[in-house]
């Protein structure tokens, strides 16, 4: 049987954890140089500033 629960749990932490990482890399200031954020464009979750 599937636990929904424990999906759910691993969902949120997992989106918790990658929110983090990019967080600090952005702060750190380490985002330029990460393949997620190319020059002259920006890839990531729609709504936030390029």
């Amino acid at each position: 049987m599937i636990s929904y629960v424990g999906l759910a749990v691993a969902a949120v932490t997992g989106i918790v954890v990658g929110a983090t990482i990019y967080w600090t890399g952005q702060r750190s200031g380490l985002g330029a140089s990460l393949p997620r954020s190319p020059p002259g464009g920006h890839i990531g979750p729609p709504g936030e500033a390029p």
